[in-house]
């Protein structure tokens, strides 16, 4: 068990709409140097969740701590001191360069201009070093592939310098390499900056090999821990129709069925 304080936790969480309740009584922490995905079927509540954690959608009942701070009672600026998010389609300029795009990751921080103070260059420039991007800083965004793109976007949350990042479908529109590579990424920045990533994701097989930890909603459950826990209580197995997808415990993937 980690002794160490939770960076989020949640306790007794509802998540929803008024309309709708899509999940109840959450419990679920959040540390650092750990890379968790939010896994699920289409329509399960991935996305509510994420914003949920976020402060972006507020929660039906329970309650979200940042810190043992109560996220409800911090206003947005200091939640974006907090965590930085890279949302599933994010609106951007594709005239705006990849160094003004990541520097936008410094607005909790900067003054009402804007202007960039050296603090603020250095974590732009810091961000572009550790996703590698530094030769295409001066390149326009509309001018970058679908991975490039997705990495300056990482880069902006790693500018923003948070504790934690949330993702949402990072690698949506990316083929099979490039999946893989994000998640390695990621993976990467736990490990050498000690933030904790939360990813929601479709790539179930590449979450059971790299992620240490999984949030699992399914049908308004949430079960967490890490891939060997969710293979040893056999709850991956009822996620798809057995006639269709099955999960093999002994290569710890989903597979077809074969007729």
């Amino acid at each position: 068990m980690n002794k160490e304080k939770p960076i989020l936790s949640v306790k007794n969480l509802d998540i929803g709409y008024p309309q709708k309740q899509v999940a109840s009584n959450i419990n679920v922490e959040i540390h650092r140097n750990a890379l968790t995905a939010v896994i699920g079927i289409n329509g399960s509540g991935k996305s509510t969740f994420l914003n949920t954690l976020s402060g972006n959608l507020p929660q039906t009942a329970g309650e979200i701590f940042i810190r043992q701070q109560p996220l409800h009672n911090l206003p947005p600026r200091k939640i974006a001191e907090h965590i930085s998010l890279v949302l599933s389609n994010p609106v951007y300029s594709q005239n705006l360069s990849v160094y003004d795009m990541v520097a936008l990751g410094r607005q909790p921080y900067t003054n009402w201009l804007g202007l960039l103070s050296e603090q603020d260059k250095q974590a732009v420039q810091k961000a572009l070093q550790l996703i590698d991007i530094e030769s295409m800083a001066h390149r326009k965004c509309g001018e970058l592939s679908d991975g490039q793109l997705q990495k300056a976007f990482i880069a902006r949350a790693l500018a923003q310098d948070t504790e934690m990042i949330i993702l949402d479908e990072p690698t949506n529109h990316l083929d099979l390499y490039h999946k893989a590579f994000v998640f390695k990424l990621l993976k990467k920045l736990t490990q050498e900056t000690g933030k904790a990533v939360v990813l929601a994701t479709h790539e179930l097989n590449l979450a059971l090999q790299l992620c240490d930890e999984l949030i699992l909603i399914n049908q308004g459950e949430i079960i967490a821990g890490s891939p060997k826990d969710l293979i040893q209580n056999k709850v991956l197995h009822k996620l798809f129709p057995s006639d269709l997808i099955r999960f093999d415990e002994k290569t710890k993937s989903f597979w077809v069925v074969e007729n």
